[in-house]
This record gives C-alpha cells, structure tokens and sequence, in this order.
C-alpha cells in the first residue's frame, strides 16, 4: 500500500500540470474574474479559503513536531492554493514516516 505522502505527490504531479496549462491558456490571474461573474464562483473560493485555513491548522502541529519548517508552504498555500497544500502535506507525512522508522519501537 502507498504511503500518504506518495499519494499526496501523485496527485500535486497532476494537479499542478493542470494548473500550469490553465495559467497558460487563461493567464496567471485569469482566475480573478470569477468571483465576480457569478455568486457560485465567490462561494467556491470563499471555499477554498476556508478549506486550507482549516488545514493548515491541522498540518501546523504536526510540522512542528517532525521538524518540517512551516512558513514556507503557508505562504506558497495561500499564493498558489492546493499545489502549495499538497506539496506540504508530502513533506510532513514524508518527515513522520522517517521519524517513526528512526524511533526504536516500544516492547510488546
């Protein structure tokens, strides 16, 4: 079974893909119209805020704890949504994963 943090990678591979072929075709900011043109496209990037706030407040401790600098992917989070998430939520499920193999096991 895969590891999360190789799912996590697979799915930033190809959403990130995505992403830079609708910035080339749209442009960089050819998101900003949306929100405006229609009450649903507000609703889903005030969504979309909502969601990776709540994430990030979940991933934070758990960053702390395995050693993964924080700052960092909050600022690539909030400038580049879930390409920054994803990639964060990787590094920290990569970070513990290592963590765990490095503590000696507790005895039965």
């Amino acid at each position: 079974m895969p590891k999360r943090w190789m799912v996590a990678i697979a799915v930033w591979l190809v959403f990130t893909a995505y992403s830079v072929k609708v910035s080339v075709v749209g442009g960089v900011l050819g998101f900003l119209g949306v929100p405006a043109a229609h009450p649903w496209g507000l609703q889903i990037v005030l969504d979309l805020f909502i969601a990776m706030f709540v994430a990030l407040s979940y991933l934070n401790p758990k960053a702390r704890k395995v050693g993964v600098p924080r700052i960092p992917y909050v600022i690539a989070t909030m400038t580049l949504g879930s390409v920054g998430l994803l990639l964060y939520f990787a590094h920290v499920e990569w970070a513990s994963d290592r963590q765990r193999a490095a503590s000696p096991s507790e005895p039965a």
